[in-house]
């Protein structure tokens, strides 16, 4: 009895400190994000001291988070109620990716993000920095679907950028987790060609009336394990394209995404 009570007695302490521990990385981590904040190209204040301090902010912001996550396997499941407020959290239904999106402040109308990913691999909790080419303004991840294939689970990673005051781009992106690493180039989408990823630009007024921040106009049904996006027209009065009601679905065969005729 008094050995059960004493182990009941570990795993509460166990619990206890695991939670006060997230809590004290996540008020770190808001901490530096807020010097992000602080020299924001946003402020309307600019001096080659200032966006050498921002860069130096980002830097440390984001070698915080790798470290954090990379070390706290507890951390892939912890809600983060504050910092989420500040930046975006997406989880994998599964629970085993999840992607840390936040904005540089460091762009204009165009906005610079920058990721983190941390995932479950087969010897513990990784995670790892964006995947973008250099000079890519990044995107912020807005969803996280999951679906379990011959070769493995794939993450489908939708994601926007904000490219003007109106232009946006949205895509979704497939990955996978390789033993202890994350891939992405997983072509599982076929259109006239494999591909890893699919997505469109569109002109923001065009959605700006959809009550949900942020828009998600592409929509994963688990039970048909479909994939659906909005039809976009460039016209005269839209040339950045006008989201319509109808839609282009994508239904998993087996072994990719293949377009579904209407």
């Amino acid at each position: 009895m008094k050995k059960i009570l004493i182990l009941i007695l570990i795993s509460i302490f166990s619990i206890s400190a695991a939670a006060h521990s997230n809590e004290e990385i996540e008020r770190e981590l808001i901490g530096l994000l807020g010097e992000v904040e602080k020299y924001s190209s946003y402020s309307g204040e600019y001096s080659d001291e200032r966006d050498a301090k921002l860069a130096s902010a980002n830097k440390a912001f984001r070698a915080g988070l790798l470290k954090h996550t990379s070390q706290h396997a507890s951390l892939l499941s912890y809600p983060f109620p504050e910092l989420r407020k500040k930046m975006a959290i997406e989880t994998a239904p599964d629970g085993n990716l999840r992607v840390y999106s936040w904005d540089t402040l460091t762009g204009g109308t165009m906005h610079m993000y920058d990721n983190v990913y941390q995932f479950r691999g087969v010897e513990g909790v990784y995670s790892t920095g964006s995947f973008y080419q250099e000079g890519d303004a990044g995107s912020f991840v807005n969803d996280v679907f999951n679906i379990d294939t011959r070769t493995g689970t794939v993450y489908l990673i939708a994601s926007t950028s904000v490219l003007s005051s109106s232009l946006r781009g949205q895509s979704v992106a497939a990955f996978q987790i390789d033993g202890n690493q994350l891939s992405d180039g997983v072509k599982i989408f076929k259109t006239k060609e494999r591909t890893s990823s699919i997505g469109f630009g569109y002109d923001f007024f065009t959605v700006v009336d959809r009550k949900e921040r942020p828009v998600r106009l592409f929509v994963y049904d688990p039970k048909s394990k479909s994939l659906s996006f909005p039809v976009v027209v460039e016209d005269n009065k839209t040339p950045q394209g006008r989201v319509t009601s109808a839609n282009i679905r994508y239904r998993f065969n087996g072994t990719h995404f293949v377009r579904v005729k209407n």
